[in-house]
């Protein structure tokens, strides 16, 4: 008998039973239909999830290996090796360092007077190594000079570092007191000979000679 009370349809309790419940209670579209959509909603889903997790690691790979710098510091230049030491070698001209007598000392006096100006002896022979002690006697001044081309070649240097208070190249100074010395040592001289004068009496022909052996 009719009562007017609708019958109550049983729905099954499976899993896509319980879906197209939920789908039938928020809408009013087929079931079909529904399902239909579903599946093209999950198609369409797949490929940007599976795109996102490709994105996150590539930058997970890009975020894990860094590119190394490349080394711009330049290798310390090797060290140069210390130069030797160099001795200088004596300026041409540059006089020797002086060499003292080790042989005997010779005399020579100096005068002038009425019988002239001159050394005395004139002309003297004597070795490598020894010396001559000029003595004024009278007639100042006088001094002992040599002329550079009447002496031995290569004696002007060691010449001029054994004569003491020159006033010149090989000009000694002027000797004014009576008494008065000046000595020069001939060591290391080259042997030969050498001729020599005073310079406030060389127009009165005031000259000598020395003989080194």
């Amino acid at each position: 008998m009719a009562t007017g009370v609708p019958a109550v349809r049983e729905r099954p309790t499976t899993t896509d039973s319980i879906v197209e419940g939920t789908i039938d209670a928020g809408t009013d579209q087929p079931d079909n239909e529904r399902r239909h959509e579903m599946k093209t909603n999950t198609s369409m889903n797949q490929p940007l999830v599976v795109l996102a997790l490709a994105m996150a690691a590539l930058v997970g790979c890009a975020g894990g290996e860094k590119a190394k710098p490349e080394s711009t510091a330049a290798a310390p230049a090797a060290a140069a090796p210390a130069a030797a030491p160099v001795t200088p070698a004596p300026a041409a001209g540059a006089p020797s360092a002086a060499q003292a007598i080790t042989g005997k000392t010779w005399d020579v006096k100096m005068y002038a007077d009425e019988k002239g100006s001159r050394f005395d002896p004139v002309n003297i022979t004597i070795k490598r190594g020894d010396g001559i002690r000029w003595t004024l006697v009278n007639g100042p001044p006088h001094n002992v000079a040599f002329w550079n081309d009447s002496i031995p070649s290569g004696a002007a240097n060691v010449l001029q570092g054994n004569m003491p208070d020159q006033m010149a190249a090989l000009a000694g100074p002027l000797m004014m007191n009576l008494n008065q010395t000046y000595t020069i040592s001939f060591a290391g001289v080259p042997a030969g000979t050498y001729r020599y004068y005073c310079v406030p009496h060389l127009a009165l022909g005031m000259k000598g000679i020395i003989t080194v052996q």
